[in-house]
């Protein structure tokens, strides 16, 4: 939740409108994703940092040149 408080915007905006209940449904959206996403890279929250990130204390690397998809 901390770290939620440092994005003001989440669960503060819609694409359908500004209604009490299209905010509702945005945040729901939001907070499943952000959930969802949190739960894949921790493996099920069994891990601290992105699995595979930390080996060796050398982090990811992201920026591994890609044909089809180029980092940005």
């Amino acid at each position: 939740m901390r770290a939620i408080s440092k994005f003001p915007k989440f669960c503060e905006e819609s694409k359908d409108g500004t209604s009490e209940s299209a905010l509702l449904n945005a945040c729901k959206v939001e907070l499943a994703t952000f959930l969802a996403h949190m739960k894949h890279e921790s493996g099920s929250l069994m891990y601290l940092e992105e699995i595979g990130c930390s080996v060796n204390g050398a982090g990811c690397d992201y920026s591994t040149p890609h044909n089809i998809y180029p980092p940005t």
